[in-house]
């Protein structure tokens, strides 16, 4: 039987479960700009996939097996987080194919146990050189004779994956939103919804959210390493002003506040993304450009949620018992935010 017509591969297929789950508006205690008519929402990811990354790592492996470029006796190379690791070392286990996943060292121990459980075939290799990125050593290993790397930082099949699979079930929960928020790490998400954006012809803005320098959430970046390491055309869709910024801790309070109220607990890559949009729409307020995000006469956010917080659990544990604020019942969340 080829590979490319493993039952796991059928099992797996996006477009047999429903990737997105979208909330109902946020109460006025968790939306500051409620009293300026802005309406948010989650759009939570975990839903009969385990995360973001399930259906994208999926793409990735499929087609190169499918045009010969993997076997059973290639060793899979590939530089991640922890999602995009977790979702090829699932598929490779199945398909009987090694994968060896380079991730920083400072990951959250929960990403690194959850692939590392995995056993057999799937090795996790921790990278701590500050000489070269985890993306440059997978790209430099995954060329050598036996091994392949999936690149899903320079790989068309990370944006395609989201325009094809998540972008339609997205657009069809939500309509023609203002703005779509996302914590970005290779900016895959942001790249392929906004691909479906323009050749739909939807006026809905998407708002990657980067980390500030020296700071760090689990699942994205900031710019420096994306300018680094992202060789997927992100530049030529999104100018230096379509880009937000945010920080460790106020992402984790955030997503935990969020809990709450929504019925799936996302991870901080969630509370980053809120974090960011809520910094947009405070600085679209200052400047008098908030009714310029009107569509149809609405301003309805939509902030995507790529995971869930069991990952993170010890983090979250950290940063909430450190900051008296995780106990307020009403918590004056811009202040967070800014």
């Amino acid at each position: 039987m080829s590979l490319a017509h493993h039952p796991f591969l059928a099992a797996t297929d996006p477009a047999a479960s429903r990737l997105v789950r979208v909330s109902a508006p946020f109460p006025e205690w968790l939306n500051p700009f409620h009293g300026d008519g802005v309406v948010i929402r989650a759009a939570s990811i975990p839903g009969e996939v385990e995360h973001s990354k399930s259906y994208m790592a999926r793409e990735l492996l499929l087609g190169p097996i499918s045009e010969g470029l993997i076997s059973q006796r290639t060793i899979v190379k590939e530089a991640t987080s922890g999602n995009t690791g977790h979702g090829i070392a699932k598929i490779c286990k199945a398909l009987g194919i090694r994968c060896q996943l380079i991730m920083p060292a400072g990951t959250a121990r929960g990403k690194i146990n959850a692939i590392s459980v995995m056993g057999g075939g799937v090795e996790v290799v921790l990278h701590s050189d500050p000489a070269e990125t985890p993306v440059e050593r997978a790209r430099r290993e995954g060329a050598q004779e036996g091994n392949y790397t999936l690149d899903q930082y320079d790989n068309w099949r990370n944006p395609w994956a989201h325009k094809t699979h998540l972008a339609p079930q997205l657009f069809s929960a939500t309509g023609e939103v203002s703005l779509v928020a996302v914590a970005s790490g290779t900016m895959g998400t942001c790249v392929g919804l906004r691909q479906y954006i323009d050749e739909h012809g939807l006026g809905t803005r998407v708002l990657p959210v980067l980390l500030e320098e020296h700071h760090e959430v689990p699942g994205a970046r900031p710019l420096s390493k994306v300018q680094k390491d992202i060789r997927l055309p992100w530049q030529k869709l999104f100018a230096p002003h379509d880009l937000e910024f945010g920080t460790r801790h106020p992402s984790f309070l955030l997503a935990y506040y969020s809990w709450r109220v929504l019925p799936q607990m996302l991870g901080p890559s969630f509370g980053l993304a809120f974090q960011g949009a809520l910094r947009r729409l405070h600085r679209e307020k200052v400047a008098g450009r908030l009714d310029g995000l009107r569509t149809r006469g609405k301003i309805e956010v939509v902030l995507v949620g790529a995971d869930s917080y069991l990952p993170y659990l010890d983090l979250f544990l950290g940063e909430t018992q450190s900051d008296e604020r995780h106990t307020y019942e009403s918590p004056d969340l811009l202040s967070f935010a800014l």
